[in-house]
């Protein structure tokens, strides 16, 4: 048998207006909007709102969350966050200047990505100026200074920082001795230096520069020290 009668006491004003000591804690209060019971352990008693109890769980992005609602049975609801495996597999290195790692699905294991120093050089903005050349094979950037070889055409023309081995025939070149030489040219602002060493260790040099409003090749001069055996 029942050892306590719950009552539904309803047309309440004021739900904070009213005494907790006028009814049994297992009443049932209702303002007509929203339900209430008397609550009490020890000290503290309430009237506890049911009506704003949550009733539906929900998700609105179904690709991430979904939500099954047992309200009618248990009085429940059970998340399910998605995850999927697969996604580190679709990692991929398109030029190689990285290497990827991937875990195994379903396991602890992390995908590991680092880079690649064979390749990281091959990187568009690794860009070169003042004679530096850049020459890159496979897996392997070479940088250095710009050479040519068995140049046979018109020193004149060579205005960028460069080493040079003109052959004999070579246009505007200086006095060749019994050999050939290396030419070295430097380029400053609009300033363009050259200097002729040949096999027999004589030196020449000439600058190119603005002279009379247009840019023009002095005569070359033989710098060569004269030998304190001499």
């Amino acid at each position: 048998m029942a050892k306590k009668i719950v009552r539904g006491i309803t047309d309440v004003k004021t739900i904070n207006n009213q005494d907790f000591d006028t009814n049994n804690v297992n009443d049932l209060l209702s303002d007509g909007q929203y339900n209430y019971i008397h609550r009490k352990k020890g000290k503290n008693e309430e009237y506890h709102n049911l009506t704003d109890n949550i009733k539906t769980l929900s998700s609105d992005n179904t690709d991430l969350l979904t939500v099954t609602n047992n309200n009618k049975t248990t009085n429940t609801a059970t998340l399910h966050p998605k995850h999927d495996a697969q996604k580190e597999q679709v990692l991929e290195s398109t030029r190689n200047t990285v290497t990827i790692q991937h875990g195994t699905s379903g396991t602890p294991e992390k995908t590991t990505v680092d880079t690649n120093p064979k390749k990281v050089l091959e990187h568009e903005n690794l860009l070169t100026i003042n004679g530096i050349s850049k020459t890159t094979m496979e897996n392997v950037t070479t940088i250095g200074l710009k050479t040519i070889d068995n140049y046979s055409g018109d020193l004149n023309e060579l205005t960028e920082t460069c080493l040079v081995r003109p052959t004999n025939n070579a246009v505007n070149l200086p006095f060749v001795g019994n050999g050939e030489g290396i030419l070295t040219v430097v380029k400053i602002a609009d300033t363009v230096s050259q200097q002729y060493h040949n096999i027999d260790n004589i030196v020449f040099t000439r600058v190119r520069t603005y002279w009379n409003g247009a840019l023009r090749w002095s005569e070359w001069t033989c710098v060569t020290p004269v030998s304190p055996s001499e």
